[in-house]
């Protein structure tokens, strides 16, 4: 399942107190159920450790992940619904080609 990994320090940063609703829409949105979604806080040892981890220097900052946390892509900085929006249907449609693949790759190696 791909994650959608997004951080912010909401107590002191404008840009990620603006950009917060524009995650909460797209993450109610049916389509994007598909997606496993986790918000910290880097202000939080957890928070701190995930900043660390995929090099964040600002915030906020949306990591979509696969599963196995491997970096599919990387928004930086507060941006429109659209555009957000725009990125993940790009990343599902690669998903699903990809996943297409692999199913035709086996039935291949079981004939």
């Amino acid at each position: 399942m791909i994650q959608i990994i997004s951080l912010h320090a909401m107590a002191w940063c404008k840009p990620c107190q603006q950009f917060a609703p524009v995650m909460e829409a797209i993450r109610k949105e049916e389509k994007y159920n598909v997606f496993n979604f986790r918000v910290y806080d880097i202000d939080t040892d957890e928070g701190f450790e995930i900043c660390e981890k995929y090099h964040v220097r600002s915030v906020p900052t949306t990591l979509i992940t696969e599963e196995d946390g491997e970096e599919i892509y990387k928004i930086v900085g507060a941006t429109s619904k659209a555009n957000v929006e725009q990125i993940l249907d790009s990343v599902l449609k690669q998903d699903k080609e990809r996943q297409k693949e692999n199913k035709t790759d086996n039935n291949a190696k079981e004939e």
